[in-house]
């Protein structure tokens, strides 16, 4: 079993891998979880998920997008 940290990091890298193939891309924790983590990874806990998005946007690497129905997307951060 990896340790949390592990897991974040593992998340993370997958996130990023994704972001490659598929710049435009934006989700929430869910749909991330679902689409955009590589099928060994989808029975990931969302706090896992949500610890990954939060090193992202810390990082200036995604972006919090809150939408009008209250719920909230991530995408990459647009550059200035």
């Amino acid at each position: 079993m990896q340790n949390p940290e592990a897991k974040v990091t593992l998340v993370r890298a997958a996130i990023l891998e994704y972001l490659e193939q598929h710049g435009d891309a934006a989700d929430t924790v869910q749909g991330i979880a679902e689409w955009w983590l590589p099928v060994e990874q989808r029975a990931m806990d969302l706090v896992v998920v949500e610890q990954a998005l939060e090193t992202l946007v810390a990082d200036g690497v995604l972006e919090v997008a809150h939408m009008v129905d209250g719920s909230i997307l991530y995408r990459r951060a647009s550059t200035p």
